[in-house]
């Protein structure tokens, strides 16, 4: 009879959570189609589905054709896992206000997400993520980069606020002490692509919308490659070269 009870009890209280459940938002990984980038990647989004209207929240995770279904779906295990996190923990924040949040319209859900805590992107992780979804040849260039700035970093993680211009102009001088003279333009030049992806990505058309609101790169400006020493030869070479005194062994003529 114990047991009985216990197992009833249980069944309310479930059911009781399946309908606060119902009442909430949901939440689900997509694929927009119609957003393809140009390195011919997607970025997985999360629907919000609120009172029959639908928002998107934009991820850090990049997709291509391997990873999804001819109608788009997900296929690849570990997205699937990595957005199953992600919609965990959309729906145990919403289950704070789980009271009211069933009013909520998509966009105000979205901005109780976004506001319940400060915002929060590992660089590093942002940046291997966007790697993974290059060509090759790109995506080889810009991991030796990264790998470098980790190597730096003594660390493989990065909030994307800790990525100042002081941390760049130290960066600068590690690749100078290490004799890289190519790198000291090309690697932070990297690091500029992949901050101006990442302000693509989660930042909107308004200074309002923005989750990431620095720009490092404002005052730290990367070096430009330095041009190549000019080859040609000068015009009194030039004569010198003409009046070689060789030109009677080579059976050579003046004229």
């Amino acid at each position: 009879m114990v047991v009985y009870s216990a197992v009833i009890d249980l069944y309310l209280r479930c059911k009781c959570f399946t309908n606060v459940l119902q009442g909430m938002a949901t939440f689900k990984a997509i694929i927009l189609k119609h957003q393809k980038k140009s390195d011919d990647t997607y970025n997985v989004k999360i629907r919000v589905t609120s009172n029959r209207k639908s928002a998107y929240i934009s991820t850090h995770i990049y997709v291509d054709k391997k990873d999804i279904t001819k109608s788009f779906k997900i296929k690849n295990q570990a997205v699937i896992e990595k957005t199953d996190d992600i919609i965990r923990e959309y729906r145990n924040k919403l289950l704070r206000i789980s009271t009211i949040s069933e009013k909520f319209s998509p966009h105000e859900i979205i901005e109780y997400i976004s506001r319940d805590e400060k915002f929060k992107l590992d660089f590093i992780q942002y940046a291997k993520d966007r790697i993974k979804s290059m060509n090759e040849s790109t995506g080889k260039a810009y991991l030796v980069a990264i790998n470098s700035f980790t190597q730096f970093l003594g660390k493989d993680s990065l909030q994307i606020e800790e990525l100042t211009s002081n941390l760049l102009r130290s960066y600068k001088e590690y690749l100078e002490c290490s004799g890289l003279k190519r790198a000291v333009s090309s690697y932070p030049g990297y690091l500029r692509a992949l901050f101006n992806m990442a302000c693509d990505d989660y930042n909107g058309e308004h200074i309002d919308n923005w989750n990431i609101k620095h720009n490092p790169f404002s005052k730290f400006k990367v070096p430009r490659q330095g041009v190549a020493e000019k080859r040609s030869l000068s015009v009194d070479q030039i004569k010198a070269i003409i009046n070689l005194p060789y030109r009677e062994s080579w059976g050579l003529k003046d004229g």
